[in-house]
């Protein structure tokens, strides 16, 4: 797989006779699984895209990114533990392995690990995904690297994301996807609500990492 910031997707775009909007873009199945995975990231994934991909000049995204900032700021005595503040800071989606079959994947890009209890016993069933600083009930940590096997791990092979491979689809302006249909472009886009298309013309764009990055400040 390429590294994310190399990876690209080229779309089909709409302009307006002015060249002052896109009425709509057509795209392939992996831009189509990246845009709506969205839906899937916790708020505080997104706010740290974001706050990673702007620095300093980051949007004020509602009141999301003042929360998030204001947790980084606080100092780890305020809470349980230190793994509670880091999973504020760092939340996994529960879509870890939809996600690793993304062509970009800014979800959950590291690969998932699961810990457990030395201590192990019948009445304990204790885990961790990803840290390794949580404590157990019996008080000791949660360090043990053990591997979770899945019961659609029959599934593996199968590379699709969300939705099905090599299909294409229309985005609408507003983000509403539909399938692109062939003969039905028209209806689709009288369903998006996209009526004047007088003097409009197609374009291909590339859309790339810091696109992608973009698109979350605008949710």
């Amino acid at each position: 797989m390429s590294a994310p910031k190399d990876v690209q997707f080229t779309l089909r775009v709409m302009i307006n006779k002015d060249k002052t909007k896109v009425l709509f873009a057509e795209a392939d199945s992996d831009f189509t699984d990246v845009l709506l995975s969205f839906l899937a990231l916790p708020l505080g994934k997104i706010a740290k895209i974001v706050v990673e991909h702007y620095g300093d000049t980051t949007p004020v995204v509602g009141s999301l990114t003042s929360l998030y900032n204001g947790l980084a700021d606080l100092n780890v005595v305020h809470f349980h533990t230190e793994t509670g503040k880091q999973m504020l800071l760092n939340p996994r989606s529960v879509l870890d392995k939809e996600y690793h079959k993304l062509k970009l994947n800014l979800g959950n890009p590291e690969p998932t690990k699961y810990f457990t209890c030395g201590q192990l016993s019948g009445k304990q069933h204790n885990f961790s995904m990803y840290y390794d600083t949580a404590r157990c009930d019996c008080g000791n940590t949660i360090s043990t690297e053990t591997k979770f096997i899945s019961s659609e791990a029959a599934e593996d092979g199968d590379d699709r994301a969300f939705c099905t491979k090599g299909a294409s689809f229309i985005i609408g302006d507003d983000m509403r996807v539909a399938p692109n249909v062939a003969g039905s472009v028209l209806r689709i886009l009288a369903e998006l609500g996209i009526r004047d298309i007088k003097g409009a013309e197609m374009r291909n764009v590339i859309f790339g990492y810091n696109d992608v990055s973009l698109l979350y400040s605008t949710f």
